[in-house]
């Protein structure tokens, strides 16, 4: 199941633009930055749960990790535009990042696999490898 997201993290890393690298603010954040965004956020995820006080809003878990000195708006949206485009590979088309992960139902484990997926396309392949759109 963890491998679940592993052909269209591959399939985005062969085409991803290099305006997916650029952040709300016209800054490109690093992949490095991005992806320690992203685990953070998949450890606070992590925490709530076992807590049970999660919203299952996962921009509410970007915003919370950002509040602890993680990351930034920048970060934020790089890290959620790779995973809708890892999503829209996987699912053969655009999918709402929070209501695909805040479905009722939803295995918040294949919430994790996404997060962790997009984690590791920023950390391999970040900016310097983006193909000019």
């Amino acid at each position: 199941m963890k491998d679940m997201f592993a052909f269209a993290e591959q399939a985005v890393s062969i085409d991803i633009k290099s305006s997916t690298w650029r952040g709300v603010s016209g800054e490109t954040p690093s992949g490095v930055e991005v992806a320690e965004h992203l685990v953070e956020t998949s450890r606070y995820v992590q925490r709530v749960i076992w807590e049970g006080t999660f919203s299952h809003d996962l921009l509410d878990a970007f915003r919370a990790v950002r509040a602890e000195g993680v990351g930034d708006e920048d970060t934020q949206s790089v890290g959620r535009d790779l995973m809708s485009q890892i999503l829209a590979v996987h699912l053969s088309g655009w999918v709402d990042v929070d209501a695909w992960a805040g479905k009722p139902g939803r295995d918040w484990t294949d919430v994790l696999y996404l997060v962790l997926a997009a984690a590791d396309l920023a950390r391999t392949y970040g900016p310097a490898k983006a193909v000019t759109s």
